[in-house]
């Protein structure tokens, strides 16, 4: 496997490898330790700031105090809150001014991101779940995508890791592989496989690096795969959750549709 990529090279980092944006898990600490270990950390702006107590501008610079590598930034950049857009907007501006070279957007148009970030050059990538998303992304003008599958963490997709890439591939930017990646081995594989990058999160929760309970990076290190549920109760779409073994039963005797290795739960 060769670390070199298209992701690597554009953003000078020596592995090409993601520390995603956790709320509230992607406390400053770690996403430094990720970009100084040749990775890249992604900063959470909400967990930074309402969670970990940093003012923003002040938070990008202690974690530039950690570590002089590369870091990137998560907008997600979604209308139905003029409040919320406007605090992405601000954290858009005061990354641009403090030099945040990467920034991952999500749920919405990132046209306007685009717009104000690749004239500073600043490289933009886009989560996207299926080839319609990552054509919007790519009209918008991004520079690659985050491929978010059906493995991942968090909100997850509903195609393999393998769909994504046959489907979005032909569309000619570099993808990232964004969910089922825990060990060396399968880091390796995606790679091979023709992403460009990688994007845990989970993996990371469970370091001494980020600041979660104790109690949860046990619960993670403990879990298999059939622990894992996806539901649509919480957002409206797909969301991995860890759960017990009575709730499990549940799913398995009264949901159909299961995905291989974790159970799925719809909404109402």
């Amino acid at each position: 496997m060769s670390t070199d990529t298209p992701f690597s090279r554009a953003l000078g980092i020596e592995v090409p490898l993601i520390c995603g944006a956790m709320y509230p898990c992607s406390n400053p600490e770690l996403v430094a330790a990720v970009s100084e270990a040749g990775g890249i950390g992604i900063v959470q702006p909400l967990s930074l700031t309402y969670v970990h107590g940093h003012e923003y501008r002040a938070g990008l610079r202690y974690i530039r105090s950690l570590t002089d590598k590369p870091i990137g930034v998560n907008l997600i950049i979604e209308r139905s809150s003029k409040k919320y857009l406007q605090h992405v907007q601000e954290w858009l501006d005061i990354s641009l001014e403090e030099q945040v070279p990467f920034l991952v957007t999500a749920l919405g148009n990132p046209d306007w991101v685009v717009r104000r970030a690749q004239p500073a050059g600043v490289t933009v990538y886009h989560d996207v779940t299926n080839r319609r998303f990552a054509h919007k992304a790519l009209d918008g003008g991004v520079d690659g995508f985050i491929c978010v599958n059906n493995r991942a963490g968090g909100h997850a997709g509903k195609l393999s890791q393998q769909q994504l890439l046959d489907e979005i591939g032909p569309l000619g930017k570099p993808m990232v592989c964004a969910g089922g990646i825990g060990t060396p081995a399968q880091f390796i594989e995606a790679i091979d496989s023709g992403y460009a990058a990688a994007q845990l999160g989970t993996r990371f929760i469970a370091t001494s690096e980020c600041k979660a309970h104790a109690d949860y990076k046990h619960a993670i290190v403990d879990a298999h795969a059939q622990d894992i549920v996806l539901s649509e109760k919480i957002t409206g779409v797909p969301v991995s959750i860890a759960v017990e073994a009575e709730t499990r039963i549940v799913a398995e005797n009264e949901l159909p549709g299961h995905l291989p290795g974790r159970q799925e739960c719809r909404g109402y």
